[in-house]
């Protein structure tokens, strides 16, 4: 039998192996994800899809007709409408914290009958493509659907996954994934813009500024809300992405108006850089920022003040790119909200790393 001493001279290594296991699990749980993004769904016509790729995107246009194509876009919907819930209705709210469980169960239910729609408005769009689909009809579509369902039901396993073997979040990590793999190229793009002067030198700096200091806020604020593993409150991404989601909804609530001159109007809000999207914005973002850094929550001592530093730079950092695309008529690398998910699931990341490394001493 082994002794207290030897045991404990063991356990380091084990440690870093739960560090690396952690590691490869997340890789390739990735690597499985992206390549997942480039399988087309069965049914296209191979020559027809050919020939559109060879005039569009390849990369992004792929992935819009692969079998992961929805992504976690439907669990992601079926939660901004849970997290809409908890801040609207207190009853709904401790309910949702006392049966956690279950809500989760209610949730993947929910996106699954979202994906279902989903699938089939992209099956009948596929078939509205002139000899895209090699045999239209119900079996197309029906294929369709089960396919796209059964990707977003992968995404979510997946997703499942890492978070209990891998790095992080998985689900924030993968919903994260298609952005970051376009960042590179979007860079490029971005660059040679410059380089040709259809993009100021100024606006090009100034907005990798912004990304700075932008990162720097976030990890600051993470910092002062405690260090947490997934920060909530301070630097949570449920602020801009229920801002964005509010808005959309707004104007699809005032565009079924019967005048047409007023939903031309309501079209005009939406132009990057209008005034009137970038306060309703400002407001949105402050709002829900404000919710979710609800001081009578926390009873630690200049939580008031923390609650509106976080609101304040949720909503500097979501209105300064929409104002560098309107004033430089810049191409939005990262926008704010997915510039927070970006660093959030980053210290998510790093939180497990140097929770995994501390054990290993």
């Amino acid at each position: 039998m082994r002794d207290n001493q030897s045991d404990a001279a063991l356990q380091p290594g084990a440690q870093a192996s739960e560090l690396w296991l952690r590691i490869s699990v997340t890789l390739a749980a990735l690597i499985v994800y992206r390549a997942g993004c480039h399988l087309p769904i069965p049914g296209l016509d191979g020559a027809a899809v050919a020939a559109f790729l060879h005039d569009v995107n390849v990369k992004s246009a792929i992935e819009r007709i692969s079998v992961l194509s929805l992504g976690l876009m439907p669990l992601l919907s079926a939660l901004i409408l849970a997290e809409l819930g908890k801040i609207i209705l207190p009853g709904f709210r401790r309910w949702a914290e006392a049966n956690g469980a279950r809500l989760n169960r209610y949730l993947r239910i929910a996106a699954v009958g979202l994906a279902m729609l989903q699938g089939l408005g992209i099956a009948l769009g596929l078939e509205d493509v002139a000899g895209f689909v090699a045999a239209p009809g119900s079996g197309f579509r029906t294929s369709t659907v089960a396919t796209l369902v059964g990707g977003t039901a992968f995404l979510i396993w997946l997703a499942d996954l890492i978070t209990r073997y891998g790095l992080g979040s998985g689900f924030w990590l993968l919903l994260a994934a298609p952005v970051i793999a376009e960042v590179p190229s979007v860079t490029a793009g971005l660059l040679e813009l410059v380089g040709t002067d259809s993009i100021s030198q100024a606006g090009a700096l100034l907005f990798a500024g912004y990304l700075v200091a932008a990162t720097a806020a976030l990890v600051a604020l993470a910092k002062a809300n405690g260090g947490a593993e997934f920060p909530r409150g301070a630097v949570s991404p449920w602020p801009p992405l229920l801002a964005y989601a509010s808005l959309g909804w707004l104007f699809v609530a005032l565009m079924v108006v019967p005048f047409e001159t007023w939903r031309e109007a309501v079209m005009s809000v939406l132009d990057k850089g209008h005034p009137v999207k970038l306060v309703l914005l400002a407001l949105f973002v402050g709002l829900f920022a404000l919710s979710y850094a609800n001081p009578s929550r926390e009873s630690r001592r200049g939580a008031a003040g923390l609650a509106a530093v976080a609101a304040m730079s949720l909503i500097g950092i979501v209105l300064l790119p929409e104002l560098f695309a309107f004033y430089f008529n810049m191409p939005l690398v990262v926008d704010g909200r997915w510039l927070v998910i970006i660093v959030t699931v980053a210290l998510g990341v790093l939180a497990t790393c140097a929770r995994e490394r501390g054990e290993a001493r």
